[in-house]
C-alpha cells in the first residue's frame, strides 16, 4: 500500500476527460492546504535541528540506536511531507492516520500558545487552529504503539516541540495558504496584510526558511550554558512525572521561552522583538504581522516610535534554533530514560 495522496488507482490514470479534470480541481486546493502553517523547512530546518540533537546526545554518551534515529527523523519530517515514505505497518494505526496523511493538515494546524488552549479559542468548525489534536495523537501513539513503531511518534512530538520555537507559531500569526480566506472567520487572517506580505498563493514566515547555521553541538539545556553532560543526565533523572506529562511541560516551557524572547528589547531602541508579530487584527486566536514594518528578513535597521533600532537578526534566529535543539535533546533524553536505554548506557 502506498500512502501518497497522489498514488491513484491505475484505472484513473488511464482515463482522460472530465473525471481527470475534476479530480485535479479537487486535489489542487488540498495540495495548498496540506502545507498550511509549516514551521521550519523540513530538510533545511527540522532535519538539521534534529541531527544536531542526535550529536549532542552522542557527545554525552547517550546515543540513540541507528534504527531509533531513522524512525525519529522519518516521523519528524512526515509531519510536513506526509505519509508516503512511512511503513504500511505503521499507517495501519488510527493514531498514525491522525498525524501523517496530508489530508490531516487541512484541519489540523501547527500553532500553539500556552494560554490559548480552550476549545472556544482554538476550534473553528472542523478546524483545529492549534496543534492540540496532533499532539494528542502523537502522545497516545507513543504510549500505545508496539516498540517497533514508537520512534515515529517520538519524531512527531519532536517536530511539534521544535515548531514552538518559531515566534509565528507561538504568538501565533497565521501563515500558509491564502485559500483559507474563503471561510469567513479566516478571511481577516489574510485581508489585513499589505501587498509586501502577500505571495501569490502562500504567506510565508521568514524564520521558517532561515538557514540553520552555527548551532552548538555541545550541551546547552535550559539556562545551563555549555553544561557538562552529567548535569543533563541529572536533570532528566530528577524528572519524576509520567512521560506524557513531562512532554507537555517541555512543550509549554519551550513556548514560553519563545514568548519571553519576544519581550526582550531590540538593540538600540528598546522596542521588544515581538513588534514584528503582535499586530492586533481582532481575531480570537491569531495576531498579525506588523504592517508598519517590512517583513523580518527585509527590514534592516529602522526607526520605530522615533527611536533607531539596530536589530541583530541573525543572533535572534540563532537563539531560536538553539532553543529547538535544546528542547529536542531534552525530549530525546526523557525518552531514553523511559525506555531504560539511559541506564544501560552506563552514564
Amino acid at each position: 500500500m502506498n500512502h501518497s495522496l497522489f498514488s491513484l488507482p491505475r484505472r484513473i490514470h488511464n482515463r482522460a476527460g472530465p473525471l481527470t479534470c475534476n479530480l485535479f480541481a479537487a486535489l489542487l486546493p488540498l495540495t495548498f492546504l496540506s502545507s498550511a502553517a509549516l514551521a521550519y523547512e523540513p530538510n533545511e530546518g527540522h532535519r538539521k535541528l534534529t541531527q544536531a540533537a542526535f550529536e549532542v546526545l552522542e557527545k554525552c554518551k547517550m546515543p540513540l540506536s541507528a534504527e531509533l534515529k531513522q524512525q525519529v527523523m522519518a516521523g519528524n519530517l512526515a509531519m510536513d511531507k506526509g505519509a508516503a515514505k512511512l511503513p504500511d505497518s505503521l499507517m495501519d494505526s488510527i493514531h498514525a492516520n491522525a498525524l501523517y496523511p496530508m489530508k490531516v493538515r487541512v484541519h489540523n494546524w501547527h500553532f500553539y500558545h500556552p494560554d490559548k488552549t480552550s476549545d472556544a479559542e482554538r476550534l473553528s468548525g472542523k478546524t483545529d487552529m492549534s496543534m492540540a489534536r496532533l499532539w494528542q495523537a502523537g502522545q497516545t501513539g507513543l504510549a500505545t504503539a508496539d516498540n517497533g513503531h514508537k520512534g515515529y511518534y517520538l519524531g512527531a512530538l519532536l517536530h511539534l516541540i521544535q515548531d514552538v520555537t518559531v515566534p509565528a507559531h507561538t504568538t501565533p500569526v497565521y501563515h500558509g495558504p491564502k485559500i483559507i480566506a474563503w471561510k469567513g472567520e479566516f478571511a481577516p487572517l489574510i485581508r489585513y496584510l499589505g501587498w509586501r506580505h502577500r505571495g501569490l498563493f502562500l504567506i510565508s514566515d521568514p524564520i521558517d526558511k532561515w538557514p540553520v547555521v552555527g548551532v552548538k553541538v555541545g550541551v546547552k539545556l535550559g539556562d545551563k550554558f555549555d553544561a557538562p553532560c552529567p548535569a543533563v543526565i541529572a536533570d532528566v533523572n530528577d524528572e519524576t512525572a509520567p512521560l506524557a506529562e513531562a512532554f507537555d511541560t517541555l512543550r509549554e516551557t519551550t513556548s514560553r521561552q519563545t514568548l519571553s524572547a519576544l519581550d526582550a528589547p531590540i538593540q538600540g531602541c528598546g522596542e521588544p522583538w515581538g513588534i514584528f508579530w503582535r499586530q492586533n487584527i481582532g481575531h480570537r486566536y491569531f495576531s498579525g504581522y506588523n504592517q508598519a514594518l517590512k517583513p523580518f528578513d527585509k527590514e534592516g535597521d529602522f526607526v520605530f516610535n522615533g527611536k533607531q533600532c539596530t536589530p541583530d537578526y541573525q543572533s535572534f534566529v540563532a537563539a531560536r534554533h538553539q532553543a529547538a535543539v535544546d528542547a529536542s535533546v531534552a525530549a530525546l533524553a526523557l525518552w531514553l530514560k523511559e525506555s531504560g536505554a539511559l541506564n544501560r548506557s552506563g552514564s
